[in-house]
């Protein structure tokens, strides 16, 4: 029997199991549930698990599993506290030992350091509570960096190795030396926050299970204020055979068994700050010098792989002066294919790697943009409408799809840069956000709405100054029929006449209503006619944002008389009628003239 090919077949629901579960056959389900989950943690594997716990009839079992898929998969498992229940002990020891172990596993740090001297006490102190053991390999240190590390804690074990000039290999030093049952790797110049600290308790509360990798966000902190980047790095992991990472730079963890493939996780609640991009850090560590490395692996059929041709890329747009587009659009464009084809298939060998698909589609984007390529943009918009997961590819790929009259793709994607929680890149997006005006005030033009049109004129105007901005404006007025004196009360009677019978245009006028006049006088009409036509979570989030933008209690005031209908938990976007960017409302009124959009929740 050949074997599979593909991740499905290992971490997917079998026919057995299903069946089992249709049938109500609880006690059946479960060994099927732990061959999946021995292969990989995924939510299906823990939702069949959790509805044979509960069939079964164990009540505390099943709080653990609802708790756990809480933390590692909060969109598919509602919000719980850690449940303080004993187990049944009737339960297969296996379950009971993963969910409820006896002892609380080890977790183990691991660390390579050099001439860390300035940031390591800081990042030791950030994890001291979360770990057992402090394993530090120092490559090569001339400062104070050992001295420190030695006298931190009992718990840190220093090794001192010769630079190997390859940093997977300074890390299995570390993982060798590894004794716990979990592993979490920092660098010397990242701190774990405070509330990190706190998901991490009670994640390390569990035994591993499966082939998984934990992926946790890294906030670079920036020298210009307000220009931090986010990346998304696979720190926390099982400590089992085989597992080993490579890459002489950008390193990788990699299975060396079959499968060979290891099942992410992301844990967006898991934050690191990160201070290595500052100037002064990069001076010191010489970081530019390390893509040499990168060069040196490219020789070398074993790092011949997509991963490592994005990270060229990466370094040709952002880290050459002046930026090399040509190249690195090739090697970018390489990457993205190969990776979209190998896209749920299992790898070829163990050290194969695919490029992390919509960070490179949004470094393809900006350098075809860099390169003012617009038919080439707008062709590879419409080959990977699934990749746009940023923010950053959403905007420069509705951008070029309406520049280049694909009309409805392009508004479909920039209807998505305004998602709540939607991640990002930048924590500024003043650029993308301007890019984002601009093609929905083309497409609003096209599509002769003259007052949306208006709206983003508006908010386009707050942003950057356009020569045209004043002609244009002047043309929708005509359009509209009306003056700058006239818009207020114009709007006002369109509103009113458009209430209740079309709910879709009210809402429209709502909207343009908060965007063109940010005044605290539409507030409470907006806010009953929100309550009146049933969006309650809408309602409830606009008047504490008022209450919070105008310091004005009298906005949280309106939402009492529909306090016993609020059910509570997060706003429920599925209750939003059309298309009409509410995120900007739900953010403060007014937000239609701020460049901000802030990377939240994933």
């Amino acid at each position: 029997m050949r074997p599979p090919t593909d991740h499905s077949a290992y971490h997917g629901p079998t026919a057995e199991l299903l069946e089992a579960l249709k049938a109500r056959d609880y006690l059946g389900v479960l060994p099927l549930c732990q061959q999946q989950l021995e292969q990989c943690l995924t939510a299906e594997a823990l939702i069949h698990l959790h509805i044979a716990v509960q069939g079964l009839n164990w009540p505390g079992l099943a709080a653990r599993i609802r708790h756990l898929g809480w933390l590692c998969f909060p969109t598919r498992f509602l919000a719980c506290a850690e449940p303080d229940l004993a187990p049944e002990t009737e339960a297969p020891e296996w379950l009971i030992n993963w969910l409820s172990p006896p002892k609380r596993p080890v977790v183990s740090l691991c660390m390579i350091v050099r001439d860390a001297e300035d940031t390591l006490l800081a990042s030791l102190r950030s994890a001291e509570s979360l770990v057992d053991e402090m394993m530090l390999i120092d490559t090569g240190s001339r400062d104070q960096t050992p001295v420190l590390a030695q006298s931190f804690s009992p718990k840190v074990r220093l090794s001192e190795i010769p630079w190997p000039n390859d940093f997977a290999a300074a890390r299995n030093v570390s993982l060798q030396a590894a004794q716990g049952d979990w592993v979490l790797v920092l660098d010397a110049d990242e701190i774990l926050l405070p509330q990190s600290q706190l998901f991490l308790k009670a994640f390390f509360g569990y035994a591993p299970l499966g082939l998984n990798l934990f992926i946790i966000r890294q906030h670079q902190l920036s020298d210009t204020p307000g220009h931090n980047h986010w990346a998304q790095l696979g720190r926390i992991f099982a400590k089992k055979p085989g597992l080993v990472f490579h890459g002489p730079l950008h390193e990788q963890l990699c299975n060396t068994s079959p499968p060979w493939f290891l099942y992410p996780v992301y844990l967006p609640e898991v934050i690191v700050e990160h201070s290595g991009q500052l100037d002064v850090m990069r001076q010191k560590h010489q970081k530019q010098s390390r893509n040499a490395l990168l060069d040196q692996a490219l020789q070398k059929a074993e790092y011949n792989t997509p991963y490592f041709w994005f990270q060229k890329g990466h370094v040709l747009l952002y880290q050459t002066q002046p930026p090399a587009l040509a190249e690195a659009r090739i090697w970018l464009e390489k990457a993205l294919e190969a990776t979209a084809q190998a896209q749920g298939k299992l790898p070829t060998s163990p050290t194969w790697l695919g490029a992390p698909l919509g960070l490179n589609l949004y470094y393809l984007l900006e350098c075809l943009f860099w390169q003012k390529a617009l038919p080439a943009m707008a062709q590879i918009g419409q080959s990977y409408t699934d990749l746009f997961s940023l923010a950053e590819s959403r905007a420069l790929g509705g951008w070029s799809m309406i520049k280049s009259g694909h009309l409805n793709e392009g508004y479909r994607l920039l209807n998505g840069f305004f998602e709540p929680g939607l991640p990002a890149v930048h924590s500024h997006l003043k650029r993308y956000t301007a890019l984002v005006q601009e093609a929905l005030l083309d497409y609003y033009l096209a599509r002769r709405e003259g007052w949306l049109a208006l709206c983003s004129l508006q908010a386009l105007q707050a942003i950057q100054p356009h020569p045209g901005q004043a002609w244009i404006r002047q043309r929708l007025l005509e359009i509209l029929g009306s003056s700058e004196e006239q818009l207020a009360p114009l709007l006002l009677r369109l509103w009113a006449e458009s209430t209740p019978a079309q709910p879709e245009q009210w809402f429209k006028y709502a909207f343009v209503a908060l965007s063109l006049f940010p005044q605290r006088a539409y507030l409470p009409m907006i806010l009953t006619q929100l309550q009146a036509n049933g969006y309650l979570s809408v309602a409830k989030h606009l008047a504490q944002a008022a209450n919070q933008y105008w310091q004005d209690p009298s906005f949280s005031n309106q939402m009492d008389k529909t306090k016993s209908l609020w059910s509570g938990g997060e706003t429920a976007m599925t209750e939003l009628p059309g298309q009409w960017r509410w995120y900007q409302l739900l953010q403060h009124p007014g937000a239609i003239h701020s460049a901000e959009h802030q990377p939240d929740r994933v």
